[in-house]
């Protein structure tokens, strides 16, 4: 496991807020609680030039003004270039969330989120007294659920992002099994052509269930690892929910299917992680806290949210980007020898997507886009317990595909092709077992290939 700090915030008498450092290395009085004095309705308006930056040197100095945070943050900012020390805020007051802790800038003129050494999320903790989750166990594939239906907002891009780093994930070898509950007719129709045809393997495909019961029974009977939503959502009046639409919805123009904490509590039994790719479910309103931190407090190891409304082309981009690397972390389970224990960082995950949305809007001192997912996750260590299964056929189709595409190529090539040409091709199939993969001029061994 990586080292990481983590910063307390915790409410006080009168709507005081005060705040205290866990840090890996010992530093004398960084665990003594000392006042917190950062108003989030003060802070600088995103209109403002800088304003991004001008959040994150604000975080800085209020809470450097603790001495023992201030340790706490500069042995931090020490990790040398190879290594990586995350950030966690523990957020028990409501408010707290409201701030960008993601934003934080350092003396040197960055934002410690934007460097891969430097990952920030954040930790819910329920206010019972904490006790250790056992290792999960898993056994191949890895299953994730995806709704995809934010009335109003075509998911095409959506669902070509979340399959595509599925599609990747399965060359390099993680077995993964996809269901998606799609609210537009035509993209379900385009995904289920595409079952049908073999060009999409590995998914089932349904309309949006009616109503909250049958959410509820879906999720239970596939039992997600990961629970991936592509909606609307609100939190507004004490209460976070969000809106899925039906395909009666898309017609009527309005979504029926809404669905609060309770009403996710059944994903929660198998749940590694949940993702809110949708308007607001990282936001709290006063003290209220925001439904990602809340589904993490009833028990999900982890769950993104987004702090404000999100830009659809942003919400494709966090989804290609986001999970690419979930998938890549997950693989060291995949790996594993059956029986061994593995430590998952979901916070590994955080910071490829952060960067992609930086460069999809220049200058991130003042375009705050980047800062708007957060990750919540339970404090202690995630780990899972490989467990042997079968091959997954999924993997095995997607693999024998890139096989053949590949063969097929070199047998186009023209007589006279230099062998070292051919050779850069045959090391796409790099990780592809020798014996399946086809010589220089894309033909198989006829006692192996032979099926």
């Amino acid at each position: 496991m990586s080292p990481y700090t983590v910063v307390a915030i915790e409410p006080g008498l009168d709507d005081t807020l005060l705040v205290k450092a866990k840090p890996w290395n010992t530093i004398p009085g960084s665990e003594i609680w000392r006042p917190f004095e950062c108003d989030p309705d003060s802070m600088p308006a995103w209109t403002h030039d800088g304003a991004v930056q001008a959040h994150g040197t604000i975080l800085r100095q209020k809470l450097s003004q603790h001495p023992g945070v201030a340790a706490a943050l500069s042995n931090v900012l020490s990790t040398p270039l190879s290594a990586r020390h995350p950030i966690y805020f523990q957020l028990q007051a409501g408010v707290a969330e409201r701030l960008r802790w993601e934003t934080l800038w350092d003396d040197k003129e960055q934002f410690l989120a934007l460097d891969s050494r430097w990952p920030i999320a954040r930790i819910a903790e329920s206010t019972a007294p904490f006790q250790s989750s056992p290792p999960r166990t898993f056994a191949p594939p890895l299953k994730v659920l995806a709704m995809l239906s934010a009335l109003g907002v075509k998911a095409e891009r959506q669902w070509g992002k979340l399959y595509a780093a599925v599609e990747h994930a399965r060359l390099e070898g993680l077995g993964i099994e996809l269901a998606v509950f799609a609210g537009e007719e035509d993209l379900l129709a385009a995904i289920q052509k595409g079952i049908d045809h073999g060009t999409v393997t590995g998914v089932r495909a349904a309309p949006i269930p009616q109503n909250s019961v049958q959410v509820a029974a879906a999720f239970d009977a596939f039992k997600p690892h990961i629970l991936h939503l592509f909606c609307h959502g609100s939190a507004a009046f004490g209460k976070s929910q969000i809106e899925l639409a039906t395909i009666t919805d898309w017609d009527l123009g309005k979504s029926s299917v809404l669905l609060g904490v309770k009403e996710l509590l059944p994903a929660l039994r198998s749940v590694w992680l949940v993702t809110l790719n949708c308007c607001e479910g990282g936001k709290s309103v006063g003290n209220v806290h925001s439904m990602a931190h809340r589904l993490v407090v009833e028990g999900a190891p982890a769950a993104v949210g987004m702090l404000e409304p999100i830009d659809a082309g942003d919400a494709h981009e966090f989804c290609g980007a986001f999970y690419s690397a979930v998938f890549q972390t997950l693989r060291r389970i995949q790996e594993a020898p059956a029986g061994m224990e593995v430590e998952i960082e979901w916070v590994e995950a955080l910071y490829p997507p952060r960067s992609v949305l930086s460069e999809s809007h220049p200058l991130p001192v003042n375009r705050p886009e980047w800062t708007l997912p957060v990750l919540y996750v339970r404090p202690g260590e995630f780990r899972v317990t490989r467990e042997a299964a079968a091959p997954d056929p999924g993997v095995q189709e997607v693999l024998r595909r890139k096989v053949d595409l590949v063969a097929g190529i070199l047998r186009e090539l023209p007589p006279d092709t230099p062998e070292g040409v051919r050779d850069q091709i045959l090391d796409t199939l790099a990780g592809v077992p020798s014996a399946l993969r086809p010589d220089r001029g894309g033909n198989f061994p006829g006692a192996i290939r032979g099926t």
